[in-house]
């Protein structure tokens, strides 16, 4: 979505007054490099409003009653008082699953570990209720090749094959550069083992070519490299042959066939693959692809159209986003608000209200402060998701 930039000595203290340079220098103090912003703050420190100077020296305080009192001594009023509360309050209840999350990474990596039945289900136990289905699905894959459990493991492996492209920009944790690293060494020996265990190398290269799509720094990729998972054009036309795998992970064949050979050849492909049958069987997380193409004939457009709806409806902010992405087509938006009054409204207006409701969740911070940037919204408030 958006990788902001930290901060940059633009050598104009009036720069304070811009927005979205506030939101680099807040992103600057986030990660802890302070010192980056020692000299500049030096000769512009008159330059700064109240409010940054609130923000920029919050304490990180680790009880709500105390962050509360830090506000009310700066001199913040009620109102606002109880709505930085109440995000403090929420980022300290993401930080304790991101806690989980990391605890999982390293118990499931130990490479003697969990070998019991009992053992597997107590760490399950905890995976359940992670409450995020990527790391629910990432997690139960490891322990179901740990398990050996080869029924279990493949279909986990088709959910995470069949995962949205988006959850990373939707429902991101906010992880350091060495945290990210660490996951992505999970996901490399999780998909080795899987490999060594079951012997299916075709599975570990769609499942690589996924996962390299995480985070905002080319270290992902490295996962594809790691297992030799890049795909040549002969390749992709050979395995497209097949009429299982071309109609099951559709929108993987698009996506590795993007750019990768002409318009022509990838709609007339894709038209092949996506029949009524593997319509009706198509997970949300598949769904994107229709941002980029919807097919001429009706009775595939309404039940591309009947998901959507379905999607849009739930409370799933992944599926939601997926959605409002492919209402940007102005024939599937048309569709959509004939049977759905609130596609009647100006795309801004909708955009505005969905990322909204993602930033009061806690998840994709950064990127979500930017999407409400571009959309007008410069509410200053909103930047202590930044700092909390």
């Amino acid at each position: 979505m958006f990788d902001q930039p930290e901060f940059k000595d633009l050598g104009k203290c009036a720069a304070l007054d811009d927005y979205l340079f506030k939101m680099g220098v807040l992103i600057t103090l986030r990660r802890g490099k302070r010192e980056l912003l020692k000299d500049y703050f030096a000769k512009c420190s008159q330059n700064l409003s109240d409010q940054m100077k609130v923000m920029m020296f919050f304490p990180f305080l680790g009880e709500i009653v105390e962050v509360g009192k830090y506000l009310k001594e700066n001199g913040l009023p009620l109102k606002r008082r109880l709505r930085i509360q109440s995000t403090f309050r929420q980022k300290k209840y993401l930080s304790s699953k991101k806690v989980v999350i990391l605890e999982l990474l390293e118990t499931l990596k130990k490479e003697d570990s969990l070998k019991s039945p009992g053992e597997r289900q107590v760490v399950f136990d905890r995976v359940k209720n992670i409450g995020h289905e990527f790391w629910r699905q990432l997690f139960s894959f490891s322990l179901a090749i740990k398990a050996k459990n080869l029924p279990w493991a493949l279909e986990l492996k088709r959910e995470l094959a069949k995962s949205s492209p988006y959850w990373n920009l939707i429902k991101s944790i906010s992880f350091t550069h060495e945290e990210e690293i660490m996951i992505r060494d999970f996901i490399l020996y999780a998909l080795t083992q899987y490999q060594e265990v079951f012997e299916d190398s075709e599975d570990v290269k769609i499942l690589a070519e996924r996962f390299a799509q995480i985070g905002h720094t080319n270290d992902f990729r490295l996962i594809k490299s790691q297992l030799n998972a890049d795909w040549s054009l002969t390749e992709i036309r050979s395995k497209f042959k097949n009429p299982l795998l071309k109609s099951e992970y559709f929108d993987f064949w698009y996506l590795i066939m993007m750019n990768r050979t002409s318009d022509t050849e990838l709609r007339q492909n894709f038209r092949k693959a996506i029949s009524k049958r593997s319509l009706l069987k198509a997970r949300p997380g598949q769904m994107w692809v229709f941002e980029y193409f919807f097919p001429a004939d009706e009775n595939r457009r309404n039940e591309i159209i009947k998901k959507l709806l379905k999607m849009w409806k739930r409370k799933n902010l992944v599926d939601r986003y997926t959605v409002l992405r492919a209402a940007s087509l102005p024939k599937i938006k048309k569709n959509l608000a004939d049977k759905e009054s609130s596609f009647l409204r100006a795309d801004f207006q909708m955009k505005r209200e969905f990322f909204t409701e993602v930033l009061n969740t806690g998840y994709s911070t950064e990127g979500t402060l930017y999407e409400l940037f571009q959309l007008g919204d410069k509410n200053e408030d909103n930047l202590w998701w930044l700092m909390l």
